[in-house]
């Protein structure tokens, strides 16, 4: 079967360099790296296959992952606030949270949470994953904790505050199995909508929606 490849603009052509542009990636190559691996610019255009997609562009990538992975961090106390909105309409509800998973404990185990709706049910539902901010006093949610399967200690406890937006990390309340065993319980809402919305039009949509 023949692999898939992808098409790629040229920007520039500069000196050794080569400057490429995938969506919405951008990296600068050597010249040489073209004719070492057999490939034509036609048209200012270079057909690349995953391969070189993803290693090329692994910066550009891996900016563009941090920068949405903030972006939702920042943006809980909103999505909050909107809850009600998101809850009922499965574009927003099925939202996956670009944040790391929940838990941890064994290396490479984790328990995730597969949907926004599915995460701000259990913020709403489960008093274990609400704390006292330590700065402003007001409610803050529990995003993301690890800690052992084995002995139930707990290693971290990232909290976000819904009032004044400041992080915390709360070890001082509950167990890592108090976590655990309240997430295992929430599925996601059904059918999961195949359209969904990209954190950044879901955080337009909330801040322009009707005031609650």
């Amino acid at each position: 079967m023949q692999q898939k490849t992808y098409t790629v603009n040229v920007l520039q052509i500069e000196d050794e360099f080569i400057h490429l542009e995938y969506d919405i990636f951008r990296t600068k190559i050597k010249k040489c790296l073209i004719e070492d691996n057999e490939l034509k610019i036609v048209n200012n255009k270079v057909e690349l296959d995953k391969v070189f997609i993803e290693h090329w562009f692994a910066e550009s990538i891996k900016a563009e992952e941090e920068r949405i992975k903030n972006c939702f961090l920042t943006n809980i106390p909103l999505f909050w606030k909107k809850r009600e909105m998101i809850l009922k309409e499965p574009q927003y509800y099925s939202v996956t949270p670009p944040i790391f998973p929940f838990g941890g404990g064994i290396p490479g185990v984790y328990i995730s949470v597969s949907t926004l709706g599915v995460l701000l049910q259990i913020w709403e539902n489960e008093e274990v994953f609400t704390v006292r901010c330590k700065i402003c006093g007001g409610k803050a949610l529990v995003f993301q904790f690890a800690g052992s399967f084995y002995s139930g200690a707990l290693f971290a406890a990232k909290n976000i505050c819904i009032q004044c937006g400041c992080l915390g990390n709360d070890l001082e309340t509950h167990r890592f199995n108090d976590y655990c065993k309240n997430i295992e319980k929430y599925k996601p809402l059904q059918p999961v909508a195949k359209k969904r919305v990209s954190i950044d039009e879901l955080v337009r949509i909330c801040k322009t929606a009707i005031p609650n």
